[in-house]
Order: structure tokens, then sequence, then C-alpha cells
């Protein structure tokens, strides 16, 4: 049950962070549907999260991958940019707290501009707002992605094998 934004507290134990890792493995899953489709859109939106036809933008795909809640028909954040105030009172409701890389990067989708773009240029817009945070931008992405093998830049996730193989080869340790 989706909660009031102000009620949202860092100690609750509901709450769910989502980083930017996660996004980018639900935009490694899209890549390989993309692939193993040959019907698979040619363009991805923003927004609405969902439209009439109840199918979805990209964002709210991505959330789904990611296993928290999307905008649906009727919710106000609906029709919200990602890096709109309403989309993150969206989140914060259902207890969902993106970390600063996240949130550039959901909020870059729509960098790329308007309407249906194909999944590649939409990523691209994404990781460029990521990087353009600035500051300790490379030391939020290690903190949120893993850090970076010696052969790897941080401009080479721009690229969907590069992507891949990154985050197969830093991929968290699963063992107890």
């Amino acid at each position: 049950m989706p909660r009031q934004p102000d009620t949202l507290a860092m100690s609750d134990p509901a709450i769910v962070v989502l980083g930017l890792r996660s996004l980018l493995e639900a935009v490694c899953d899209e890549y390989r549907s993309e692939a193993n489709r040959p019907e698979s859109p040619t363009g991805w939106r923003v927004v609405p999260h969902q439209d009439e036809n109840k199918e979805h933008g990209l964002v709210s795909i991505l959330l789904d991958d990611c296993y928290v809640p999307c905008p649906e028909l009727g919710d106000l954040a609906n029709d919200a940019d990602p890096s709109g105030a309403a989309f993150e009172d969206f989140l914060r409701s259902h207890a969902v707290v993106l970390t600063p890389p996240a949130r550039a990067y959901l909020a870059g989708l729509s960098q790329a501009g308007p309407g249906e773009l194909p999944l590649r240029l939409r990523h691209e817009a994404a990781m460029r707002t990521v990087f353009a945070v600035g500051g300790e931008a490379a030391d939020l992405l290690a903190a949120d992605t893993g850090p970076l093998p010696d052969h790897m830049a941080w401009i080479d996730l721009l690229n969907p094998a590069a992507l891949e193989g990154f985050l197969a080869a830093t991929e968290p340790d699963q063992t107890p």
C-alpha cells in the first residue's frame, strides 16, 4: 500500500534502495530481449509510464525488472518525467529510494528526446547524464556498480556489449 511521501524514514526496514547496477542489469536484459526478438520495438518512450493499452514505457519496464512499483494509468506520476518531483513522490510512497547515480540514470533516459527512440540512444543519454553529475562521480559509480576493471573506462559502458561484459566481470559475490 502506498505511503505518504513525507512519511518515509531511512530507518524504515521496508525501504528498497535501487542502485544503478540494478538498472543497468535491467537495460542489458532489454538489449538481449531485443536481439532475440525481431519484432521487438524499434523505439522506447519514457512517458507515459503506462499507456491506455496498458503498454509500459522504458522506465516502467526497468523498474518492473528491478521488482519495484511503477506508475500505472490513473496514477498522478504516470505522465511525470523521472526527474520530476511527482515521480520521486511516487517512488517514496512505495518506500523506494534511488541512489544518486540511479536517479541520474532514470532522469537521463528522457534527455535523448521525446517520443520513441532506440534503446541505445536512451541508454547513452542516461549514462551521459550520470557522468555529468561531476565531482565524485567515479566514486559514486564504483560504489553503485562495482569498480571498473583495469582495461575499462566509464565511457565504455555506453556500449551494450562492454556494459554486459562489465556486469558479468564485476558480479557481486553471492556466497553466504
